[in-house]
């Protein structure tokens, strides 16, 4: 168990060091693997993140996504949840 949850751990810290830190809503220190960040239009990423086979859910009050990072998500998987989050095109 400690395995997997300092893998998670990191998996969560890749993704603090890499968001700017206004979009952050939580974790500010590592919990667990469920994260939220800030998005003005949770919905419609939801949908686009979808057709890149990346599944994350809508919250509301803040508007933002919520991750859930698992002992089987890879930095790769980090990396291009990223990437595609940051191409709103």
């Amino acid at each position: 168990m400690t395995t997997i949850e300092r893998r998670i751990e990191s998996l969560t810290g890749l993704l603090k060091d890499e968001l700017p830190e206004e979009t952050l809503l939580s974790p500010q220190a590592f919990e667990s693997g469920l994260g939220a960040i800030a998005d003005d239009r949770p919905e419609r990423t939801v949908e686009r993140l979808a057709t890149h086979d990346i599944q994350v859910k809508p919250i509301s009050d803040p508007d933002g996504l919520r991750l859930s990072v698992h002992g089987f998500t890879t930095e790769s998987d980090i990396r291009r949840f990223l990437s595609v989050y940051r191409d709103r095109n």
